[in-house]
């Protein structure tokens, strides 16, 4: 049987709680930390479509970095429901979707923006946060596809670069040594 993404959400978790991000991160410094791999993510796009074709490996890592920023997030937020909330996602896309690319990063910061809203706005409740991380998550998927990537490869690769990286916490944020 093949991997789900939201099978991942768990060992994110336990991951985070490693790094002591679940004890001592703070939420913003987290949506922050999301804000610069979805960066990663517009570069790396950047990158490929102007001929470093290499790229494709760092599209692949920052995806899968996005996807873990959201889960511990979500985790920080309210990580009794995170598992729930990833599981009920369905990232599928139906049909081909071609777009050009320059839209895929301006809608990664559009998706950026509105994550960081959604979990800073008081008025916002757990079904708000879950719709809009399930819109990300498909939007990641979309990405992928459009790169002949799956999403939970993307989320694999990260997270087996991530949990053999080491690092401390420092003001809210985890840094990784170099």
């Amino acid at each position: 049987m093949s991997k789900k993404h939201y099978d991942y959400v768990k060992p994110i978790i336990e991951w985070a709680y490693e790094r002591e991000i679940m004890t001592k991160g703070r939420l913003t410094k987290q949506l922050l930390k999301s804000e610069q791999e979805n960066g990663e993510l517009q570069e790396a796009i950047e990158s490929y479509e102007n001929g470093n074709k290499d790229a494709l490996v760092e599209i692949k890592d920052a995806i899968g970095d996005v996807y873990v920023t959201l889960v511990v997030s979500m985790a920080l937020y309210d990580e009794e429901q995170t598992h729930s909330i990833f599981k009920k996602m369905k990232p599928t896309i139906d049909g081909v979707v071609t777009l050009d690319w320059k839209f895929y990063i301006s809608e990664a910061k559009n998706q950026d923006t509105l994550i960081f809203k959604v979990f800073t706005d008081k008025e916002k409740t757990i079904s708000d946060i879950a719709a809009r991380l399930s819109s990300y998550v498909t939007f990641l998927s979309m990405v992928a596809s459009m790169y002949d990537l799956e999403l939970v490869d993307c989320i694999d690769y990260a997270y087996n670069t991530i949990s053999k990286r080491t690092g401390k916490m420092i003001d809210g944020s985890f840094v990784k040594d170099k």
